[in-house]
This record gives C-alpha cells, sequence and structure tokens, in this order.
C-alpha cells in the first residue's frame, strides 16, 4: 500500500514481505510459486487474503488490506494506492510461454503476436524496471 513503511523503501528483502500480511492468488500453482520462494528463511509469510483477478488483488493492496508480492505485468504501475518497491536481490524471473499443436498452422496474426511480445518482454528486463515513484 501506498501508505505503507515498505513503500518508502528503495528495495525490500524477502524477509521484509515474509514479515508483513499478503495477498495471494487463490490458483495453487501461482500461490505455490509464490511461497516456495521463502524456503530457507526463518519466518514463512501469511496469506490472510486469495484472490483470483489482479485488479482486485491491487485494489486490495490500496486499500490497506495487505501487501502483495506480484510479477511486474500483473500490476498498473500508475495506481494511485499502490507503490511498487523492487526485491533485492531480485527473485527468479517468470517464464512466459506460447504453445499451440505441432500440427497447427501458425497464422500471420499468431506470429505477429508472438514477435510483438518477445520484443516488449526483452525490454523487462529485470535491471530495467522503473523505480517506484
Amino acid at each position: 500500500p501506498a501508505a505503507s513503511e515498505l513503500a518508502g523503501r528503495p528495495y525490500v528483502s524477502l524477509d521484509d514481505i515474509a514479515g508483513v500480511p499478503l495477498i495471494g492468488w487463490r490458483a495453487d500453482a501461482d500461490h505455490a510459486q509464490i511461497v516456495d520462494l521463502f524456503a530457507g528463511l526463518p519466518q514463512r509469510p501469511r496469506f490472510p487474503y486469495r484472490f483470483d483477478d489482479n485488479p482486485t488483488l491491487q485494489g486490495c493492496v490500496a486499500a490497506g488490506l495487505a501487501h502483495a508480492l506480484l510479477p511486474w505485468l500483473t500490476v498498473d504501475p500508475d495506481h494511485p494506492g499502490t507503490r511498487l518497491v523492487p526485491v533485492d536481490p531480485p527473485v527468479p524471473p517468470r517464464r512466459l510461454v506460447a504453445v499451440w499443436h505441432e500440427d497447427r498452422h501458425k497464422s500471420p496474426a499468431a506470429a505477429a503476436f508472438l514477435e510483438v511480445a518477445a520484443a516488449i518482454l526483452a525490454t523487462l528486463e529485470v535491471g530495467s524496471l522503473p523505480s517506484a515513484p
């Protein structure tokens, strides 16, 4: 949340994040990826809330219900009630894939989409993310 003590920091650690209540995803696979980041730390994260919708999740953070550890592509960086704070050291990058049946022809529209998506994602390297205001 924008009013959080963590929001004013230049970065946060996983230990910092484990010390505050978190909002996570309901989907078990997505939730498990986040929880796995805390393996080996003395404190495990607490998730009093879990949602399936990214804007709802960010809105609940803005309302002060809890904090969240989210992939860059799932948040609105201009949301007035939240602040984006980098994690240091950075968490492993999220892998995005496109899949289609090997016997199906990739349409020109699909090929163009994949080309544009790859170009945009290449600009979002961990070190190039804009700092939170």
